[in-house]
């Protein structure tokens, strides 16, 4: 039986999974669901949803089943299991090699563990996803993980290389340190918002060669020094709002020719040096830079220059207040603005003293030159 609606055709999930069913069988296997554990007695056991394709797996549920105090290794099948979601339960401790029967993994969601006793954080010890070589998502959001909790360091995470999101917010953690994700070689997405992060190592971010989108959005940053993003010549977006951040240091970003998208908005930035979009395609990126307290005079009149309009209002001088960072009025500033100030042009890195000092008086000329 078959229900038409225009000129779709529903089949009920009850055919469907039979039909999947069927096919096993019909190959000389009959699938059964591979958690056969709980707990104890009176919680439900794991929901087990088989996926039929060029290779039978199963998506297993165990969220809420009071699972505890370590990771269980109830799960031994030749079966692939595709996705396994462990939210909600009561793991205090994820041992070595917790995952290593199922290598098929492609998707873990351990979010939100609540341990029980007096045991109030997570420990995840090293290698502890050793063997899931196939894994592309890892959650592990809102648990209070023992060894990140001050630091993130490189067997946190160790041994997923085909690894492409990882979603690590509200955890708690306040520095990253060196090389703490240089075995995810295929990362695209790192997110670590909602943290107390007021500490990035220069090489943190070294390794991450795929790296699209890195979240930093409400943590404790309260200046962005340079080299710190440079490895990531990948992103496309990086999002740094929401911190304490009072100052961004020229060529912050430098390297990030590809970054479409930087948002620095909801920080404590009175000003920010036209020499923080060097290295940056100008006539892509698109800076978001509102709910800062940023003053407003001819230091800001670079802004200007940017193909895509930032996002911003002036903070001070206070009749000022609330007008676009593009539109206040500049009539006293001159012509000298962030495009013809020998931004791109000076010869400060070529080691060569003398043409950076031509070039600066050459800048100086023009200023004296035009009429105020």
């Amino acid at each position: 039986m078959d229900f038409r609606l225009g000129n779709m055709t529903l089949i009920p999930l009850a055919f469907l999974m039979s039909v999947m069913l069927k096919n096993c069988i019909g190959q000389g296997y009959e699938p059964s669901c591979p958690v056969t554990e709980t707990p104890d007695q009176t919680t439900e056991i794991c929901f087990c949803i088989p996926e039929s394709g060029e290779i039978f797996k199963w998506d297993i549920d165990c969220n809420f089943r009071g699972y505890g105090p370590n990771m269980p290794n109830f799960l031994q099948t030749d079966d692939v299991i595709g996705k396994l979601d462990f939210r909600y339960n009561s793991i205090n401790h994820i041992q070595s090699y917790a995952f290593r029967n199922i290598p098929g993994l492609r998707e873990l969601n351990l979010a939100e563990q609540h341990p029980v006793g007096n045991v109030s954080t997570l420990t995840v010890a090293p290698g502890a996803f050793h063997g899931l070589i196939n894994l592309e998502s890892l959650t592990l959001i809102r648990n209070r993980i023992e060894n990140t909790t001050q630091v993130i360091n490189p067997s946190t995470v160790d041994g997923l290389k085909n690894l492409k999101e990882l979603y690590f917010f509200d955890n708690e953690i306040k520095k990253i340190g060196a090389l703490a994700f240089a075995g995810l070689v295929n990362l695209e997405v790192l997110n670590l918002n909602y943290n107390y992060i007021a500490s990035i190592h220069v090489n943190a971010f070294v390794g991450l060669n795929r790296l699209k989108k890195l979240f930093l959005t409400r943590n404790k940053l309260t200046r962005v020094d340079p080299g710190v993003f440079s490895s990531v010549t990948t992103l496309r977006q990086l999002f740094l709002n929401e911190n304490q951040i009072t100052e961004v240091a020229p060529k912050a970003f430098n390297g990030l020719r590809n970054l479409t998208d930087l948002r620095l908005n909801k920080n404590k930035l009175q000003s920010l040096d036209n020499m923080v979009i060097v290295g940056l395609d100008k006539r892509e990126v698109f800076l978001h830079i509102g709910r800062n307290p940023l003053h407003c005079d001819c230091e800001l009149k670079w802004l200007r220059s940017l193909e895509i309009t930032p996002s911003g209002s002036c903070g001070t001088p206070k009749e000022l207040r609330g007008e676009s960072v593009v539109s206040f009025p500049t009539e006293d500033c001159g012509r000298v603005t962030a495009e013809s100030s020998c931004i791109d042009d000076c010869p400060s890195n070529s080691g060569n003293k003398n043409d950076a000092f031509i070039c600066a008086l050459f800048s100086l000329a023009i200023a004296i030159a035009v009429p105020l």
